[in-house]
């Protein structure tokens, strides 16, 4: 299957049993503003993505984000984080991470939803303690706006604690523990996706100067439906974000994870998403830089047997005359695989997207 592509993102916009192609004009204005008090610090935040699909106009979109936040040092042991986003965002139709969209969109615009997300963190302990401990709150509010797909505004609330056991300067143990309740705030039983999420995770956290860092935590995931007719899960987990650096020029990074998320695929009650991500960034001059970036997950539907394997490779070359100026020019590969029956969805499931990128960022 073939699909209507955005050359400014690499995703794609519409997946049709036809080949088709287009240019899309994407711009994004945006304004920081960052101010200091001692050791506080203070941000805003505004982004645009204004998006013009020119073979297909219902595709065109304007998303819109607003991110406050503050950071607090009270002496050397307590640390407070306070942040606000808005978005008012739309999910492109066809491909993509089944956390963010997993229904089949046969309506003739893309859907288009709005969020509230407020965070709060407060963290005990001085740097290089022999213990730290770090507790997160979140509430997080989606409403969607057309399409008819009201059943799927949802709240949640996370809680989130990780204790450190420093073990050498720049090593600690940790134990984390997350539980977070999700409630569809339009639905009611029986058939509610109402949910409770918990995790444990043990791991290791690193910074070795400048030439590598990294936390890997194992563990186990579980999600509890309210409805007993849906299908819970107990799996095992796990979460490694690394990065390495043999020169101060040149950077490697790799980010896996195993995490669940809601389905609204007929059959399928809650998605297991296992994903990898490998990027190479190198400066091989103070103006001239390269990217190769590869990413791979296999997407488990539990109960309805579906299973998913999403691919996406990609390589750029990057051109700065100015300080404030960038052209850039960039190939991707995404690709979907699916085992899903029948075979006439599978084809609107499948699909393969070749895009060339050209950019131009300018800040000042």
């Amino acid at each position: 299957t073939d699909t209507i592509v955005d050359p400014a993102t690499g995703e794609s916009v519409r997946l049709e049993p036809s080949i088709l192609s287009t240019w899309v004009n994407e711009i994004r204005p945006g304004l920081r503003l960052s101010a200091f008090k001692g050791p506080d610090v203070y941000n805003l935040m505004y982004e645009a993505r204004i998006g013009t699909v020119l073979s297909s106009r219902d595709d065109d979109y304007v998303d819109h984000r607003f991110n406050a936040n503050g950071n607090w040092a009270m002496g050397m042991r307590h640390r407070l984080r306070a942040e606000y986003e808005f978005l008012y965002w739309h999910d492109r139709r066809g491909g993509g991470d089944p956390g963010d969209v997993s229904r089949f969109n046969l309506s003739p615009k893309p859907d288009v939803w709005r969020s509230n997300r407020l965070e709060g963190a407060y963290s005990f302990g001085a740097p290089g303690a022999r213990g730290r401990l770090d507790l997160k709150a979140r509430f997080l509010a989606r409403r969607y706006l057309n399409n008819d797909q009201e059943l799927r505004d949802n709240d949640r609330v996370r809680l989130d604690g990780t204790f450190f056991a420093r073990l050498r300067p720049k090593t600690s143990l940790l134990l984390d523990l997350r539980w977070e309740t999700i409630d569809y705030v339009r639905q009611s039983d029986p058939g509610s996706l109402d949910s409770e999420e918990a995790n444990i995770f043990a791991g290791v956290t690193w910074d070795a100067a400048a030439k590598t860092r990294g936390t890997v935590k194992v563990g186990w995931l579980s999600k509890d439906f309210k409805d007993s007719d849906r299908t819970d899960i107990d799996d095992f987990a796990w979460e490694v974000d690394l990065a390495w650096s043999p020169r101060s020029y040149s950077k490697f990074s790799l980010l896996t994870k195993r995490r669940p998320a809601e389905s609204v695929t007929d059959g399928s009650d809650a998605t297991i998403i296992s994903s990898i991500d490998l990027d190479w960034t190198h400066n091989w001059k103070s103006h001239l830089r390269s990217r190769l970036f590869g990413f791979a997950s296999e997407d488990d539907f539990d109960a309805s047997g579906r299973r998913d394997n999403r691919y996406r490779l990609g390589a750029g070359v990057f051109y700065k005359p100015r300080r404030w100026f960038e052209l850039g020019v960039e190939y991707r590969r995404e690709w979907r695989d699916s085992n899903f029956e029948p075979e006439a969805l599978r084809k609107v499931i499948e699909y393969e997207d070749n895009i060339v990128l050209l950019t131009l960022d300018a800040r000042l």
